[in-house]
């Protein structure tokens, strides 16, 4: 192809290869005169300053200037990248595109065009007495300026004891930069403006209000600071009483500190509700504002309430019976009077009441009598005699089930013995009989059993007697009889050992006998020492003598193992061996190192803490829908007894008291209880990927040691992920978190290792 024809075929497309060539083919598109027309026009647009001015004032316009727009006129902005300027205006809201010009001037004149004559000359006066205003703006004003331009112009600065500022209506900005004025009108709050000093702002809001409400406002202002005479002074003249207050922070009832200490906060109880009153810079004050809106009889009898000196319980009985009314006696309350509670500082008592299921404060008294004369007052006659009746009667009624609890206690021990049952008792739990627990909110007993790991509900009595009588009744006389026959065996095999014991001689019941001298650790919440006290010093002396006729076994299951033929019936008829008093008796004996190095690991491992053990987890066979969650948790538990058949321990889960959630748990899966880590882990950043534990209770659950992960680390806190749950629990902790703890393991199956 020669040039020409590629010239032609590129002119058929609508390309040129030189701005030329298309501005030849746009002017050959428009034709001659149209061309012609285009080019005036292009040649008319781009104007100077000067150009500009003159052509605005041929059209009789006006160009707006400001000072707040970069370009210098307003509508007129440069284009981000430099070519050219754009020209817009706001109409109802929404910015309405103009046109583009090469100049601001330009720009400038499209801009009056589009505005017309009247309005570009309107525009124009504004901007340019928003920019005088803003010139005389940045000419700060001293105190004593304001004050002049106040008082030049017949104005009142209207200060403030309650604004930082000392002016109303001016706050300082959060940033520091000047003073922000406004008021509230209707109650909304209306911007006035800005200004550089609190002066100036307290003469802009002046003026806004104007002489004669600026005068108001500031008479008003000067008469809200009083002292505490002026105060005094003030309530007599409108006849009103300060009613004082010894229980109040203040010393005036209904007044109240602000938590930041910028004056005080006044309020009223009315029909059980918290009613705001005011605001005031003083406690007089607001003495006076409270008495204000009480008025001048209830103000004179509140302060007269306030002033009596508290009664004792015979002058409030003697006030009761003279207004009839009756004092509402509670056996359930701690304070002996219905609707009378102790405040939790001591300080006085509160009194209240339950209408329509919701709690009302009635009022607060200096001592119960008087709290028992204000709860009958709110009742009257009628309800405070009915009240007091209802009171007594349920007394009455539970001390009659008191008494017939005695009764059926011993008539649960007559029926068992008529039907040749045998009650089954049970150290272990708080009620004495096994399977039997007392209720949590104190009415009866409850009565289970396991059954295939699970608990079985039997039913409920009114005396842990009769629950066991039903407890034995479930299994019925052969087993009871059994019981029976179990516990015969045991005590003919105690005294067959005891014998034999004393005839292989008495050295190794000796340690046994002193240990028993020296019950230092807690187990079961106060009851190991009774435990400890309990196991027969003839059995210890029989576990002594065969260990030394026997090799030192390998690890601490294997010791235990070896134990478990004589001890067989104990611990059949004991629930299991208490492992605190084993390995107490065989860690004195010095004989076998092997064995005692086992022993003693054992010892410190489980007994070693102050407050017990930690175990990890729920049993496999746990049937909890969070069974999975829990079991990434130490639980802090005690140890109750160790099967030394298997090597397990016993432990009860603090904070789940009932016999039926003891568990059967294995050594890697206890450790000893840790109050806190040591100040030197503290003290340590963590370090992402560690593995921590942090304390936590779930809700309806006691704390626990949660197996967590760091999965992210800052300066002074870590964020850590618990194992178990997904990351909606992530959570942020300080490195010396009081929560956080290093990950341990459990105790190993082979102490001695």
């Amino acid at each position: 192809m020669t040039p020409a024809e590629a010239e032609q075929a590129a002119a058929a497309e609508g390309c040129t290869a030189t701005a030329e060539e298309g501005a030849l083919l746009y002017a050959r598109e428009l034709g001659t005169e149209a061309s012609a027309a285009a080019a005036a026009a292009a040649a008319a647009e781009s104007m100077t300053a000067a150009e500009a001015e003159q052509a605005a004032t041929a059209e009789g316009l006006t160009l707006v200037r400001s000072s707040r727009s970069s370009t210098g006129f307003e509508g007129v902005c440069a284009k981000s990248k430099g070519r050219g300027f754009n020209v817009t205006r706001k109409l109802d809201g929404r910015t309405q595109h103009i046109g583009c010009t090469a100049t601001a001037e330009e720009g400038a004149l499209l801009y009056a065009r589009k505005l017309g004559a009247e309005a570009s000359a309107a525009a124009a006066a504004a901007a340019a007495a928003a920019a005088a205003a803003a010139a005389a703006a940045a000419e700060s004003m001293t105190a004593a300026e304001a004050e002049q331009a106040a008082t030049a112009e017949g104005l009142t600065l209207v200060r403030s004891s309650r604004s930082r500022s000392g002016f109303e209506g001016v706050c300082a900005h959060s940033k520091g930069n000047g003073f922000a004025v406004s008021r509230k009108v209707d109650g909304r709050k209306q911007h006035i403006g800005c200004t550089a000093t609190a002066e100036e702002g307290a003469l802009l809001y002046a003026r806004k209000l104007g002489t004669e409400a600026s005068a108001a406002a500031a008479a008003a202002a000067a008469a809200e600071s009083m002292t505490a005479a002026e105060a005094e002074q003030a309530a007599t003249a409108e006849g009103l009483t300060l009613v004082r207050s010894s229980r109040s922070s203040t010393g005036f009832e209904g007044v109240y500190a602000t938590s930041k200490g910028r004056g005080f906060k006044v309020k009223r109880r009315v029909d059980g509700r918290t009613q705001y009153v005011g605001c005031t810079a003083t406690a007089e004050e607001g003495a006076l504002l409270y008495a204000r809106k009480l008025g001048t009889e209830a103000s004179a009898a509140a302060a007269a309430g306030a002033a009596a000196e508290p009664m004792t319980a015979a002058e409030a009985e003697q006030a009761a019976t003279a207004e009839g009314l009756t004092l509402v006696r509670s056996s359930r309350a701690s304070t002996g009077f219905e609707g009378v509670c102790a405040k939790s500082k001591r300080i006085g008592f509160a009194v209240s009441r339950r209408v329509d299921g919701r709690m009302q404060h009635i009022g607060s008294t200096a001592t119960a009598e008087e709290g028992a004369l204000l709860y009958a007052r709110e009742l009257g006659t009628e309800a405070s005699a009915a009240a007091a009746a209802a009171a007594a009667a349920a007394a009455a009624a539970a001390a009659a089930a008191a008494a017939a609890a005695a009764a059926g206690a011993a008539e649960a021990e007559q029926a068992a013995a008529a039907e040749g049952l045998t009650l089954v008792r049970s150290s272990r739990a708080s009620t004495g009989f096994e399977g039997v627990y007392a209720n949590s909110n104190g009415n009866g007993f409850a009565v289970s059993r396991r059954v295939d790991g699970r608990k079985q509900h039997i039913g409920c009595t009114a005396t842990a007697q009769e629950g066991a009588l039903l407890y034995a009744r479930h299994f019925g006389a052969e087993a009871s009889a059994a019981t029976d026959a179990a516990e015969d065996e045991y005590a003919g095999r105690q005294a067959v050992e005891m014998s034999n014991a004393a005839v292989e001689g008495s050295r190794e019941a000796q340690p046994a006998t002193a240990s028993r001298t020296r019950p230092r650790h807690k187990l079961i919440h106060g009851r190991r020492v009774q435990r400890l006290m309990g196991l027969p010093a003839e059995i210890h002396a029989l576990v002594l003598e065969h260990l030394a006729a026997s090799a030192p076994p390998a690890s601490f299951v294997a010791c235990a193992a070896a134990c478990a033929a004589l001890l067989e019936v104990y611990m059949r008829h004991r629930a299991q061996l208490w492992c605190s008093a084993l390995s107490r008796r065989v860690r004195l004996q010095g004989a076998l190192p092997g064995v005692q190095r086992d022993w003693q690991a054992l010892y410190r491992a489980l007994l070693g803490g102050r407050d017990g053990l930690e175990a990890k987890g729920w049993a496999d066979d746990n049937k909890l829908d969070n069974a999975d969650e829990m079991r990434h948790a130490w639980w802090q538990a005690d140890a109750l007894a160790f099967s030394a058949a298997n090597g397990l321990v016993l432990v009860r889960y603090r904070g789940y008291e009932d016999e039926g959630e003891d568990e059967w748990r294995p050594l890697t899966q206890l450790r000893p209880y840790e109050e806190r880590p040591s100040a030197l882990w503290r003290s340590t950043k963590r370090t992402k990927g560690e593995a921590v534990e942090v304390a936590w209770a779930p809700p309806g659950h006691p704390t626990a040691r949660w197996e967590a992960k760091v999965i992210a680390v800052r300066a002074r806190k870590a964020k850590v992920r618990f194992l178990g749950f997904d990351a909606s629990w992530d959570t942020w902790l300080p490195h010396d978190s009081d929560e956080l703890f290093p990950a341990r393991a459990g105790i190993p199956s082979n102490p001695s290792t």
